[in-house]
C-alpha cells in the first residue's frame, strides 16, 4: 500500500475498533493498514453446542484496497466442519464480488458469524424465502 490511506480505509478501520475494541487487531506499516485479525464467534447464549464454534477471519487489505478486493483467510476453525468451512469461503468471495469498490470488513464478518450460526440452515431458508416470492 502507499503512504496515503484512502479515506474510506481510514474510516472502516476507525468503526472496527470504536466497535470491536479489543476484539478487533490492526496491523499497521507505519501509518498504513496492512491487515485487520478478528475472532468471529456467534452469539450463542445458553447454546451449549455452539458455545466453542469460532474462526479467526484474517482480511489482508490489498494496496489498492477498497477498490480491489483484499485477501482473506480464515484460520484456527474450531467447531466447524470443512462443509461449513468451504461454504462461509464460498460466501466470503460473493461479498467480496458484491461490494466491490467499498469496504467490506463488516460485511465479511456478519456472512462469517451467520455461516457459524446457521450453518446449511441459511441455504434453506434463503431459498425458501425466493421460492415464496414467486
Amino acid at each position: 500500500m502507499t503512504s496515503v490511506v484512502d479515506e474510506r480505509v481510514t474510516d472502516e478501520v476507525e468503526a472496527l475498533v470504536a466497535i470491536l475494541m479489543d476484539d478487533v487487531i490492526i496491523r499497521r506499516v507505519g501509518n498504513v493498514p496492512t491487515v485487520i485479525e478478528t475472532v468471529v464467534n456467534p452469539l450463542t447464549g445458553e447454546d451449549i453446542d455452539q458455545q466453542y464454534v469460532c474462526v479467526t477471519l484474517v482480511v489482508q487489505l490489498t494496496p489498492n484496497y477498497p477498490d480491489t478486493s483484499p485477501d482473506v483467510v480464515l484460520r484456527n476453525p474450531r467447531g466447524l466442519d470443512d462443509d461449513l468451512i468451504a461454504s462461509i469461503h464460498s460466501q466470503i468471495k460473493i461479498k467480496l464480488a458484491d461490494c466491490l469498490g467499498q469496504p467490506v470488513v463488516f460485511e465479511l464478518i456478519d456472512v462469517s458469524i451467520l455461516r457459524c450460526i446457521l450453518g446449511e440452515t441459511i441455504d434453506f431458508l434463503l431459498l425458501s424465502y425466493f421460492d415464496h416470492l414467486l
